[in-house]
């Protein structure tokens, strides 16, 4: 931020003529400021200070309790798009002179690119509700734990054998042959699309240094083979950030609205006063209340009696 904001933030340097008599005393007289210094704007960020430290505690605590490499974490007011805590563990202390810069200079949560996996579903859900492709209550037949849909295809398979399933079923169970059943009968334009208009494939904002777009296949690209696409319905052949992903679940918090992330909040002067106020921007709507509403109660069933409990 401080990078970005550099101009903004350091002010304009002032500067005088002084004239001198020989005994090189300053005639007070003769001398004048041609310019005043100005101080910097004060940046206040959307960061809540006590979430951030409880986020960045619990990162901590979780890689050092399963020996992780890493953890990332952060936390979006769905309603307006406003940060409240961003962070990664390890950390970079840019006031250290020992540590060495690098992968964790980065931001993780607008660097790195990944395979989303189980989380993707939401979006294949929601290209099925909204384009009226799989109603809700269609039952998926049970394959087993694996599903071939032709001799020569590599299987896609579950981790158990769950039975007949209809979507949300299958959300909550986190069932990778109905999703790739699901992205199927969406096909790949409209996934592609849903994809898109969730923000995939592109940057959230123009206000986050670093920020990478990640990965979104073409429509022609999904249809090269006959896997590709069923392997998009549940989060493989694709990249994406975390703060793309969180967005788009904030998208389907918020009624299916997609908001821009909001790091900077306001603007004051060096007496305190306020010079500039950032508004929530509504990026574009998504999807529609009721798909919205539809996923939010498989979610809720998600983390109440399914993958998500702990």
């Amino acid at each position: 931020m401080e990078r970005m904001y550099d101009l903004r933030l350091r002010g304009n340097e002032g500067f005088r003529v002084g004239i001198k008599d020989a005994r090189e005393r300053e005639i007070l007289g003769r001398s004048e400021n041609v310019a005043e210094a100005k101080p910097g704007k004060n940046l206040v960020l959307t960061i809540d200070r006590d979430m951030q430290e409880i986020v960045e505690k619990a990162l901590k605590d979780g890689v050092i309790e399963f020996s992780a490499a890493s953890a990332s974490a952060v936390v979006v007011d769905p309603y307006t798009g406003e940060i409240l805590a961003m962070a990664s563990y390890p950390t970079f202390d840019p006031n250290s002179k020992k540590q060495g810069v690098g992968k964790m200079a980065k931001n993780d949560i607008v660097a790195m690119s990944y395979e989303p996996g189980s989380t993707f579903k939401v979006i294949t859900a929601a290209a099925a509700l909204e384009n009226d492709v799989v109603p809700e209550d269609t039952v998926f037949v049970n394959e087993g734990k694996c599903w071939s849909w032709s001799a020569r295809a590599e299987r896609i398979c579950d981790t158990h054998i769950y039975g007949d399933m209809d979507m949300a079923e299958a959300m909550v169970q986190s069932s990778n042959i109905v999703y790739a059943k699901v992205a199927d009968k969406v096909g790949a334009e409209k996934l592609y699309r849903m994809a898109r208009n969730f923000g995939f494939g592109m940057k959230t904002s123009e206000n986050l240094a670093g920020e990478e777009a990640g990965r979104l296949y073409m429509p022609y690209e999904l249809t090269r083979d006959d896997r590709t696409l069923k392997t998009m319905g549940f989060g493989h052949a694709v990249s994406v950030t975390p703060i793309q992903m969180v967005m788009a679940y904030a998208a389907i918090a918020n009624g299916g609205t997609l908001m821009e992330p909001m790091i900077v909040k306001e603007w004051r002067d060096s007496d305190g006063n306020l010079v500039e106020k950032k508004d929530p921007v509504k990026v574009r709507r998504v999807i529609s209340e009721r798909t919205a509403a539809s996923i939010r109660k498989m979610l809720n069933r998600v983390v109440n009696s399914g993958t998500a409990k702990r």
